[in-house]
């Protein structure tokens, strides 16, 4: 069941002062095809102990910033008042004191949990675990991140009538120009905090090369305040919708590594939730102005400030919607609850 470590953690972190020592753990039984516990060491950070009987191929583990990977590994596991159980296990450890990182350790490993067998091998293990090592190398690196074109893309997501289809279409495509993309349709956010629909792109987000493709503008004017909301919360909030599917629960946390980096676990400025869901217009990136580059110049990489003109943005009753738009809380629809 999704969830079941986290909440299995949960409990343990209430025994956890009880340890006399920094390197055992009081631990539970892991309901899976071999012999498992989850454990939780003094200092409370969660770890999975995995007895894998296979012993075919060479593994190194891996060693990171905030998580280890070692096998045939010697540990003294409290598994309840009085008994304790010994012996060589895999050890997959969490070292970041970090909540947000603990859930999504824990998610991931549940998940390789569920794909293993008592004749897995510790290569193969590790092959199961690549997903949660590339999350957390992604995590490792400091990054400027950029709250606030993030902060408008979780609204989008998160006001929207179909959140599960909007993150499925969330930088689907590795490297896209776009922040959606679905069939033929892209949808591209800017969010500004200065009032003004004054947003920067660059012309091959407005003109991409396959002609098929019909572009979107979605402009949202956002207000910094303590009593908004913030990226970690939206983020959340999002999860816990879309949790059904670990799937899309996968994208939004690797998305998420990818903008924040080294931030993951932070929560960001927070921004008037409902005031910018008000604020939302679609403009079609035809009726954008744009720096003119003529087929054939010597031009490339070309980026500039346009301001969007509320009178051109586009409505819903003027032609039919595409998948992407009709997904979307425009203003004149109430928000998601």
């Amino acid at each position: 069941m999704a969830g079941a470590l986290s909440a299995a953690f949960s409990a343990l972190l209430t025994q956890c002062s009880t340890l006399a020592s920094e390197s055992d753990y009081c631990a539970c039984s892991v309901d899976c095809c071999c012999n498992a516990y989850l454990g939780c060491s003094r200092d409370g950070r969660p770890a999975v102990f995995v007895r894998l009987m296979a012993t075919g191929g060479v593994a190194s583990g891996v060693s990171l910033e905030n998580i280890r990977v070692a096998h045939r590994t010697a540990c003294r596991l409290q598994v309840e008042p009085g008994l304790v159980a010994t012996g060589p296990y895999t050890v997959v450890e969490c070292l970041s004191q970090q909540a947000p990182l603990h859930r999504v350790f824990l998610d991931a490993v549940e998940d390789v949990l569920a794909r293993v067998s008592p004749s897995t091998t510790p290569p193969e293990f590790d092959r199961h675990l690549n997903y949660l090592v590339d999350l957390f190398r992604a995590i490792a690196i400091p990054r400027a991140a950029s709250w606030l074109g993030l902060w408008g893309e979780l609204l989008v997501i998160h006001s929207s009538r179909a959140p599960c289809s909007l993150l499925g279409a969330w930088h689907a495509e590795p490297e896209s120009l776009h922040d959606f993309a679905e069939g033929q349709t892209r949808l591209e956010v800017k969010t500004s905090s200065t009032g003004c629909r004054a947003h920067q792109f660059s012309l091959s987000q407005l003109c991409p090369p396959a002609p098929s493709l019909v572009v979107y503008v979605v402009s949202v004017l956002a207000t910094e305040t303590i009593a908004g909301r913030s990226v970690g919360e939206l983020a959340s909030e999002i999860r816990r919708r879309v949790s059904a599917n670990r799937t899309l629960v996968r994208h939004l946390d690797t998305q998420l590594a990818a903008v924040l980096g080294s931030a993951f676990g932070e929560k960001g400025p927070r921004f008037d939730y409902e005031s910018a869901l008000a604020t939302i217009r679609v403009f079609r990136a035809v009726d954008v102005p744009k720096a003119l580059v003529q087929p054939g110049d010597p031009v490339d990489h070309v980026s500039f400030r346009s301001t969007l003109d509320e009178r051109l943005c586009w409505s819903a009753g003027l032609t039919p919607a595409p998948p992407l738009l009709a997904a979307l809380r425009l203003p004149s629809t109430p928000p998601a609850q």
